[in-house]
């Protein structure tokens, strides 16, 4: 199975089942791909990511570092693009983390989904992975 037919199949069970009020899957999604490179990770984002991981999974959690976290991330996010930069493995990483950290209350589809598809083909993650990570963050979702 190719990226391009994982991404089509995504797209229209997105349209039929998703609701855009629901951001979690997409963010258990992010986490799971920046889990894959976790040794690129300093170990303050590694400990937030799993921290973030246990909050959307309901259970306790330190949010120590969130907020700190967040908003250098912002600020990563904001010098890469101004430094055309953002496509590079530092970059792609760092917008993921960004894209993890994102309120549960994000609206913006686009916004959701493209960091996925980007992320994926630029740190060349096999389809097969793709796939697993998000049939199990979407419920329902069968590739």
């Amino acid at each position: 199975m190719n990226l391009e037919i994982i991404e089509k199949h995504f797209g229209l069970h997105l349209e039929k089942y998703w609701q855009l009020s629901d951001i979690a899957p997409f963010l258990f999604v992010y986490i799971e791909l920046l889990l894959v490179f976790k040794n690129e990770l300093s170990q303050v984002e590694l400990n937030v990511v799993l921290e973030r991981q246990k909050q959307l999974r309901g259970e306790e959690f330190a949010d120590d570092g969130f907020d700190e976290l967040m908003n250098l991330s912002r600020k990563e996010v904001d010098r890469d693009i101004g430094n055309n930069t953002s496509t590079t493995r530092k970059g792609m990483l760092n917008r993921l983390l960004f894209c993890a950290l994102l309120d549960t209350e994000e609206n913006d589809f686009f916004y959701l989904t493209e960091p996925v598809f980007e992320f994926v083909r630029k740190m060349e993650i096999s389809p097969d992975q793709l796939k697993r990570i998000l049939e199990s963050a979407f419920v329902g979702l069968k590739i």
